[in-house]
């Protein structure tokens, strides 16, 4: 039988669903044709960038074959959403 790792440790530390699920979807891609992902655009947004021109420019984002198409709506929707929610990370 195979153990993994923390696996029967009750001293074990795990992310708790919050966590586990931001981390999740830090990795969903928002450029798939430079696949670049969500939590790349999400550090950018927090350290104060604030339009689809400036995170394009940061990430390289919209300079992939689709030149934009599929990527900036999701860059726009981000903005959109952290301009919503409280700052987090403790700035």
């Amino acid at each position: 039988m195979h153990r993994h790792r923390g696996q029967g440790d009750p001293g074990a530390h795990r992310p708790g669903p919050s966590r586990e699920q931001e981390i999740i979807e830090g990795l969903k891609p928002v450029c798939i044709c430079r696949g670049i992902r969500k939590s790349v655009f999400l550090k950018h947004i927090r350290d104060g960038l604030t339009t689809v021109e400036e995170l394009q420019k940061a990430t390289g984002a919209g300079r992939g074959s689709c030149k934009g198409e599929r990527c900036t709506p999701r860059i726009e929707e981000l903005l959109r959403g952290e301009q919503r929610e409280p700052c987090r990370g403790g700035r």
